[in-house]
């Protein structure tokens, strides 16, 4: 079963054929799916990680400023 046979797949080529192109495209799809929805993760990840850095950062100087370590002149 080679050559031109292998393509007619027996009489059942056009039941075989769009299969596997469905199948194909199902697994590039899932391919692209799942990168897309982890790109989409980091992102998130990355500004969560962004926003608790600035929240941190915007809390410390605010502790600071309650306990007057801020804007005194103590020598």
């Amino acid at each position: 079963m080679m050559g031109p046979e292998f393509w007619r797949m027996g009489g059942y080529a056009r039941y075989v054929w769009p299969c596997f192109g469905l199948a194909l495209g199902v697994l590039g799809w899932n391919l692209w799916s799942a990168r897309r929805l982890h790109a989409r993760a980091v992102l998130h990840a990355e500004r969560a990680l962004l926003m608790a850095r600035a929240d941190a950062g915007a809390r410390g100087a605010e502790l600071m400023a309650t306990n007057g370590l801020v804007g005194s002149k103590r020598s």
